[in-house]
């Protein structure tokens, strides 16, 4: 009997000691399941952005196919790539000036004159081009960014061309924050 009591109290000393163990592993799995389910949530918003992305990628696809056979669309492309390989030399030429001058804005005065003929040729092109181009809706707001952007190169370059001309580098740095900002539009 002695012997019994012995084995029944061994077993319930080692049960009672192994209580432990239990709780901590159902808390571990507690934590695991939480773990779980946040990187269930993150791939479910992973899932969702993807579809979007999907969708949106299926409707460019859909707009592309109708634009494909639109002359008018496919002259408006050939347009705007004129137009943004000329804007692009004359940034570029523009820079280059600004860079090579940054001392003395005054020194820009007659190489800025050209450079502010091509931009305004370029601009006038681009409207002349594009007056009686029928576009889809997606073009038409593209385009109508663009006009808004022309307008404020052209208010830049103003600036630009009087801070040249009266030797003011405040009014030129402004001339050249404003064309920074130019890039909202695009």
């Amino acid at each position: 009997m002695k012997r019994m009591t012995s084995i029944i109290l061994s077993v319930m000393f080692l049960s009672a000691c192994s209580g432990n163990p239990v709780e901590q592993d159902l808390k571990e799995a507690n934590e695991r399941n939480e773990e779980l389910k946040r990187l269930l949530q993150t791939e479910e918003v992973s899932l969702q952005k993807n579809s979007q992305r999907l969708e949106n990628l299926e409707q460019e696809i859909s707009k592309m196919k109708e634009i494909r056979g639109n002359p008018d669309i496919s002259k408006y492309v050939q347009d705007i790539e004129s137009y943004a390989s000329e804007m692009e030399s004359s940034f570029d030429e523009l820079d280059k000036m600004i860079r090579e001058n940054e001392e003395s804005p005054q020194n820009l005065q007659s190489n800025f004159k050209e450079v502010e003929k091509q931009i305004s040729r370029t601009i006038e092109d681009y409207n002349d081009e594009t007056t009686d181009v029928e576009l889809d809706d997606y073009l038409k707001r593209r385009h109508e960014s663009i006009l808004l952007a022309n307008d404020e190169i052209l208010a830049a370059i103003d600036i630009l061309n009087r801070g040249i001309e009266n030797d003011d580098s405040d009014l030129f740095k402004e001339g050249l924050d404003q064309l920074k900002q130019v890039n909202e539009y695009y």
